[in-house]
């Protein structure tokens, strides 16, 4: 996991973003250097161990490149405690377009 340690810094000085952006590619997660959205890259970790305590209340924004993991993903997020998260699973064509296959939001009750 790449990209949560300023996110878990800016939660215990009790700041939040308005969203996270959990990528699960490689992707830029440097984003406090130049105050862009909060982007943590979780590619190639098991979504079911990683520590995502820091999206406690948070509304997420998860995309992948497999659907089945972008559901595991969507779990691991709901067991950490966030509030929204929307799934996106989205692959690049031959013709070097971006497709989307399959997205959802889920609120917690």
């Amino acid at each position: 996991m790449r990209g949560h340690e300023p996110l878990i810094a800016m939660r215990k000085a009790g700041r939040r973003p308005a969203c996270v952006f959990l990528n699960d590619f490689l992707c830029q997660t440097d984003w406090p250097q130049y105050g862009d959205s909060a982007t943590v890259s979780i590619h190639g970790d098991a979504p079911e161990t990683l520590d995502l305590r820091f999206l406690v209340g948070m509304t997420v924004s998860v995309l992948a490149t497999d659907e089945n993991r972008a559901r595991t993903i969507l779990e691991a997020c709901k067991a950490a405690g966030a509030e929204i998260v929307a799934i996106g699973c989205a692959r690049m064509t031959a013709h070097g377009y971006v497709a989307s296959t399959m997205g959802e939001i889920w609120r917690k009750s």
